[in-house]
């Protein structure tokens, strides 16, 4: 809403136009200015009160009119139209401010949501962008690690498995093929879990397979053990 109200009186009644003239100007609540009429150009108004559709020419497309008296034509320029009487005027001139308030709010609204979304497009495009080459670097550890030569089984600490490389799974049998969450004493009658509970490094579970181990932290905190399965016939 701007801070001042433009108003385009051009009544034929001049005693009218004059008390409506005082009436709107004792106003405090809104600050009122009067524009005078001009046949240069269409004067920029918020509101004109006329009487007379021949004054329409005069005045800019968006304003709101108000009509004093019977509108006969041209309707669709008429925001409204009441009996000439400084009262009905008023209330006319007052309910068209409230009207573009409420419009100029409705616009500020839109604006702001769409900067907003503007603003969150913005975040979510380096967002988008990370989280993409996160997943790209966890596809390549992931990918990496199933490349390895060697076993590699993951055991968190409370002895579950929690990782089975492509080579593990070659190396072991059906018999003693881990699962993701099963406890790693069910691995070869509970030689693993006997082994990562010694302090030794290695291990030879059968004279062709050795297996090695090595703790992991996760934040500097104790995670669990990387067990490392070596086939030697390889």
């Amino acid at each position: 809403m701007p801070n001042q109200v433009k108003i385009y009186l051009d009544l034929s009644n001049t005693t009218l136009e004059q008390n409506l003239r005082n009436a709107i100007g004792d106003n405090w609540h809104t600050n009122f200015t009067f524009e005078s009429p001009t046949t240069l150009s269409p004067f920029l108004v918020d509101i004109a009160v006329i009487d007379n559709q021949r004054a329409l020419c005069h005045i800019n497309n968006d304003a709101k009119v108000i009509y004093a008296g019977t509108v006969n034509a041209v309707k669709k320029r008429i925001f409204s139209s009441c009996n000439p009487e400084v009262n009905e005027l008023q209330d006319e001139i007052f309910r068209a401010k409230d009207y573009i308030e409420i419009c100029s709010l409705n616009r500020e609204a839109l604006i702001n949501n769409s900067q907003f979304n503007e603003v969150v497009e913005k975040c979510l495009q380096p967002l988008s962008y990370r989280i993409r080459i996160i997943a790209q670097q966890l596809e390549l550890r992931e990918s990496l690690i199933d490349q390895l030569p060697v076993g590699v089984i993951g055991i968190d600490d409370t002895n579950l498995v929690v990782l089975v490389n492509l080579c593990a799974k070659r190396i072991l049998t059906r018999d003693n093929m881990p699962a993701l969450g099963a406890p790693i004493d069910m691995l070869y009658s509970g030689k693993i879990a006997s082994f990562i509970q010694k302090n030794e490094d290695e291990m030879n579970i059968h004279p062709l397979l050795s297996i090695r181990k090595s703790p992991f932290n996760f934040k500097r905190v104790f995670a669990g053990h990387i067990v490392i399965l070596w086939d030697q016939t390889n």
